[in-house]
């Protein structure tokens, strides 16, 4: 099918500050708010000590509930290798919603307010929960995608509550400081007043260090795994009548075109197996998920089903017998051209918000690409090549991992139906 018309921006404007700030303000017609958001080239994989960055965004997001103002309201994007408060407005309350994200910046000259950080400790879930059995199996499957990686480990209150004052002061030193920060303003707004508030707001913000963060230490290429740990196991103790089913693999290290073409690999992916599942052998309601890329490059694909557990092992023979398939034939023409139909028109810039168009280019800018990447994006996803996608899936199908999260006898019992018994690298538990 042809492609949706263009939903090209209006205006876009990139301004780098005295102070080192970077500055995008994006204008396209049709929005019906201004979303304002300050990120930061961090996330709580980069910091040092792990968990400091999630202990300050703990600190930051407490603060924030008393800074809402006015119908405004300081949100929250935290990811491994991104963190960002965004405020949505009404295009005349802009300089409102930057002086609120202003007022949010902890102080980075000055020492921490322990009162805050105990009032956010007492604000996280008790430091003693056990990871839940799903929470468990992605983090099984996250050491075995990366080994010896932060990203597998998202810090507990436990590891927040280990921080000494010295080392949160130490990050927040090092991480908010202006270099380190992206402040992008996207909606039907003018770009060249835009840059003038912000000027005017953060032009006069200094951070204590200037130096920037590095990215997360990510392995850049897939893992040699050992062969036999393919399969991670958790039992659920809610006696639930679905099996949760995790299909994980590390992609290729992405370049700036790299989310385009893993994007339509997993959409390829997902889409064949959920039609196979759910349509042709009524096992379930659909295939979700997607791929990820990391700052640095370092990218993998997670696609999750549920499956009742009375079919798990016909589920499992479905898809390892696809995944198997796209690794010797590749992928059909006609799934391929329906999903980046389907992709290109999703991402029409037009049809979605001015919070998610501004996250969103945050994050590109952030991995190093540039602030035209939402509008890139469809243009890059025609490009892509089934030699593209079958080069990605080889690196795909050599790390793959399964996650199965439910009742122990009936996994036991499908895996080994389905040959896969031998290749459990952790017991259910």
């Amino acid at each position: 099918p042809r492609t949706p018309p263009d939903e090209s921006y209006s205006t876009l404007k990139k301004a780098v500050f005295p102070n080192g700030l970077t500055v995008i303000a994006l204008k396209k017609k049709g929005y019906s708010t201004v979303t304002a958001a300050l990120a930061f080239r961090t996330g709580w994989a980069a910091s040092t000590p792990p968990a400091a960055e999630k202990l300050v965004r703990a600190i930051e997001q407490y603060r924030a509930i008393a800074r809402s103002d006015a119908g405004l309201k300081v949100q929250a994007f935290n990811a491994a290798d991104l963190s960002a408060d965004y405020v949505v407005a009404g295009r005349s309350n802009l300089p409102h919603a930057l002086a609120l994200l202003a007022d949010g910046l902890l102080q980075t000259d000055s020492t921490i307010n322990w009162h805050d950080v105990t009032s956010a400790l007492n604000s996280q879930p008790p430091s003693n929960s056990p990871l839940s059995p799903d929470d468990a199996l992605n983090e099984d499957l996250m050491l075995a995608l990366y080994p010896n990686s932060p990203v597998a480990h998202v810090p507990s209150q436990m590891n927040m509550r280990a921080l000494r004052p010295a080392d949160v002061q130490d990050w927040l030193q090092t991480s908010r400081h202006p270099s380190n920060a992206i402040l992008v303003l996207a909606g039907d707004l003018d770009p060249a007043t835009a840059l003038k508030w912000s000027a005017r707001i953060f032009g006069k913000w200094r951070g204590a260090r200037d130096r920037a963060v590095a990215a997360p230490t990510l392995l850049t290429a897939a893992p040699a795994l050992a062969a036999k740990k393919k399969v991670f196991s958790r039992s659920s103790t809610n006696d639930r009548p679905q099996v949760e089913i995790t299909i994980a693999c590390r992609l290729p290290n992405a370049n700036k075109s790299g989310e385009s073409t893993y994007d339509l690999l997993s959409g390829v992916v997902g889409g064949w197996l959920g039609t196979r599942l759910r349509e042709e052998a009524g096992l379930s309601y659909g295939v979700s998920g997607g791929a990820r890329i990391y700052r640095g490059g370092a990218s993998h694909m997670s696609l999750h089903v549920a499956v009742d557990r009375t079919h798990l092992t016909k589920a499992l023979r479905i898809i390892t017998g696809h995944w198997n398939a796209f690794t010797y034939k590749g992928f059909d023409k006609g799934s391929v051209s329906q999903i980046r139909w389907n992709l290109t028109t999703s991402s029409n810039i037009g049809s979605t918000t001015s919070a998610g168009l501004a996250i969103t280019v945050a994050n590109a800018v952030a991995r190093g690409d540039e602030p035209d990447y939402a509008e890139r994006y469809r243009n890059d996803l025609m490009m892509v090549t089934d030699t593209d996608l079958r080069e990605a899936f080889r690196t795909c199908a050599e790390t793959t991992r399964y996650g199965l999260v439910g009742d122990a006898a009936a996994i036991d019992e499908a895996l080994g139906a389905t040959g896969l018994s031998g290749t459990v690298a952790s017991a259910s538990q």
